[in-house]
């Protein structure tokens, strides 16, 4: 039977305990000196020295680039739900009497359903190049689902007026 160590990192710790104690790392030719742990690390070393002069200079390699700016979109989609949101917590308190209240906070979500949408399209197309350049499976993002995020945000749309303050988070 294999076990597999990453799944069970008590094992793995065990493991290598036993192996120190044991005296097994004695003779490593790097053995006082602590690990590089640097973002460098995962460089190809034909490119290490490139890059280190393109940071320096103040560049960063085009994924980074990348997802700052998928970040700033990230937060700029929040914040275009949010305001709508809180623009409708201002009739919400109107609309269980006031059908024309009710028409009104309904028409207003079909614009702002098409501009979220177009723009998280925009956002995923980022995201996945952003995922074929990141050097390092892990470091990818999850696309937006659209979908989801405007059935939760038309669900708050419906909130009282103190619910709809809070604010409505979508989801990443």
């Amino acid at each position: 039977m294999t076990v597999s160590l990453i799944n069970q990192p008590e094992v793995a710790d065990g493991k290598i305990r036993d192996a120190r104690d044991q005296g097994l790392f004695d003779d490593l030719a790097d053995k006082e000196r602590p690990l590089n742990l640097s973002p460098s690390f995962l460089v190809n070393p034909k490119y290490a020295t490139a890059y280190r002069i393109l940071k320096t200079s103040g560049f960063a390699p085009e994924w980074i680039e990348l997802d700052k700016a998928i970040r700033k979109d990230l937060k700029e989609r929040r914040l275009l739900l949010a305001s709508q949101l809180l623009a409708a917590g201002r009739t919400s308190a109107d609309f269980a009497t006031d059908l024309h209240a009710r028409h009104d906070l309904e028409a207003a979500f079909q614009p702002t359903a098409s501009r979220y949408r177009e723009r998280a399209q925009t956002i995923n197309k980022k995201i996945e190049f952003f995922n074929l350049l990141v050097p390092v499976a892990m470091l990818q993002r999850h696309k937006i689902r659209i979908s989801a995020d405007l059935v939760r945000f038309r669900e708050s749309w419906w909130l009282t007026p103190s619910a709809a303050s809070r604010g409505y988070k979508p989801g990443s």
